[in-house]
């Protein structure tokens, strides 16, 4: 009997018909620099051979183009997708890492649509403490979610020379995740 790697219960849409944005999808690419080719072959094999930034897309596919990405090039590749996400957050000279980290839900809700696509959440912030939790319901797999979290936090840096350190807790909720940040 063959097992499934438990990490692929990941990089399952919450809804069949959930979309995501053409402009979510390329940030995400064009991160990669000189190997974003590599993922837009895989865009291609799965029925995406071109994304345009104001098109809505079927997040399964996006979901499974994720999938090939883990198992050909490792959670590495996942971690730097998710921190290119942040690369067109808004700037601003009045926010701060907390604001930041509390719009993301925000923004991924500017950039999925139609059913349950799951959700974000920051639960915690102390910066004297200099520590934030933040809870994540979500298809993508915690690498992905966490290079979300470091993409903010190298945008909107909480000290100079901070060096941030994320740990993922699995909850009780299948899907879901608690990221512990220290900086």
């Amino acid at each position: 009997m063959k097992t499934v790697d438990s990490h692929f219960r990941h990089f399952l849409s919450f809804s069949p018909e959930a979309e995501i944005k053409g402009s979510a999808i390329l940030r995400a690419v064009e991160g990669l620099g000189a190997y974003s080719n590599q993922v837009y072959t895989l865009l291609s094999l799965e029925g995406l051979p071109m994304i345009y930034a104001e098109e809505w897309y079927e997040l399964q596919k996006w979901l499974n183009v994720l999938k090939l990405v883990y198992t050909k090039y490792g959670a590495f590749t996942l971690l730097t997708l998710g921190k290119s996400v942040s690369d067109d957050f808004p700037e601003s000279e009045t926010m701060d890492l907390q604001t930041a980290l509390s719009l993301l839900d925000s923004g991924y809700r500017f950039n999925h649509r139609n059913g349950d696509v799951g959700g974000l959440e920051l639960t915690g912030f102390d910066k004297e403490k200099r520590t934030a939790v933040f809870n994540s319901h979500s298809p993508y797999p915690p690498e992905f979610g966490k290079g979300v979290i470091l993409g903010i936090m190298r945008k909107f840096k909480p000290d100079k020379g901070a060096v941030p350190e994320i740990i993922v807790e699995n909850t009780e909720t299948p899907l879901s995740y608690t990221y512990h940040i220290s900086w």
